[in-house]
């Protein structure tokens, strides 16, 4: 019962410090699990403090690995994906479910996740501060696919997806993708 309760509180904590943010998809899916299984450390006040000291310090490697990963899943066999640098337009397959019939969309977390470290990629470039996730893709993804509109305008980029689940993300700042051509090293390739 107790690993219960303390896995429930470090859930709260996380999303209500905005610490997540911090986090990059693959790092929020592993945070997801082990709350989930009951697997986090105790809740007392050295803990959190110590994982609070710890994402804030190492948010860097987070924030690369998030990029590195948005790249790498990206597939090759669309003619405007250039898994290795930003262009003018990617292709993101399992943005939403499938639609069956005249139901909703649902959006995939992990995909939302990614488009999140996206923005942060964005966000950087451009001098702003990292937004917030309790504001995140999944937020405006899960907004839309309730009013049943296919498209979202944002800052960076416009979205628009298919009743196969995929999107098309047509970047809107060029200006920051060209400052930063070659955005993945070519080991990273």
């Amino acid at each position: 019962m107790t690993a219960r309760i303390d896995a429930a509180g470090w859930g709260y904590l996380m999303k209500e410090s905005g610490l997540r943010t911090l986090m990059d998809a693959k790092a929020r899916e592993e945070w997801d699990k082990g709350v989930y299984e009951f697997r986090t450390p105790p809740l007392t006040l050295p803990n959190v403090t110590s994982t609070f000291e710890m994402l804030h310090a190492g948010r860097a490697e987070l924030f690369d690995r998030g990029v590195i990963h948005c790249f790498k899943r990206l597939s090759w066999d669309y003619k405007t994906n250039q898994p290795f640098r930003f262009g003018k337009r990617v292709v993101l397959r399992y943005l939403y479910q499938a639609a069956s019939g005249n139901y909703t969309q649902n959006v995939v977390h992990r995909s939302a996740d990614e488009l999140d470290d996206l923005v942060r990629v964005f966000s950087v470039l451009d001098g702003k501060p990292e937004p917030d996730h309790r504001n995140g893709m999944y937020v405006h993804l899960s907004e839309a696919a309730r009013k049943h509109e296919r498209t979202i305008e944002l800052e960076y980029f416009s979205i628009r997806w298919f009743k196969n689940g995929n999107g098309h993300l047509t970047f809107r700042r060029p200006d920051l993708a060209t400052h930063y051509p070659n955005a993945l090293a070519s080991e990273v390739r």
